[in-house]
């Protein structure tokens, strides 16, 4: 989807987000480029040592005012937080690991079965190799949850 705002615009609009306060509290509303929300200046309580407001739903500096020059719309902050909030992807390592891990004790216990027939070692290896994936499967989703509740302020334990 094309912006509608150049790169030069949005670097400018950038500008106004910091070290703001004057210009946020002489505005008659503000928006926020990170929650995307728009609301009163009034709303504002918080700002940081050199002056750069904070926005009250999220905390984080990128607030505008309407004193700006820029039309505080859903759109134009959607964009701004397209430009300055790009959204990190990683590829799932972990997941592709344990699938890894599941093919080669397969693959083992299939190749030990040919070679070995009937022998009760190559089922109990097998049976083993399969828990194990499964175990460290649980471990990482326990890990998962715990971080995310720790992000969260959550107590450990309680993810809700």
């Amino acid at each position: 989807m094309p912006s509608h705002y150049s790169e030069t615009e949005l670097v400018n609009a950038h500008s106004h987000s910091s070290h703001n306060l004057e210009e946020v509290q002489k505005s008659s509303d503000c928006g926020c480029f990170s929650c995307l929300k728009i609301f009163s200046p009034s709303e504002v309580t918080e700002w940081l040592a050199d002056g750069t407001v904070v926005c009250p739903y999220c905390a984080v500096d990128s607030i505008l005012g309407s004193m700006s020059g820029y039309l505080l719309t859903k759109d134009f902050l959607a964009e701004m937080n397209g430009r300055w909030f790009r959204k990190i992807t990683r590829p799932p390592r972990q997941k592709n690991a344990r699938n890894a891990i599941a093919v080669v004790v397969t693959f083992i216990v299939l190749i030990s079965n040919i070679i070995l027939p009937n022998n009760i070692w190559v089922l109990i290896l097998g049976i083993l190799g399969f828990v194990a994936v499964f175990m460290i499967t649980i471990y990482y989703k326990l890990m998962i949850r715990r971080r995310l509740g720790a992000s969260k302020g959550l107590e450990p334990g309680k993810y809700t």
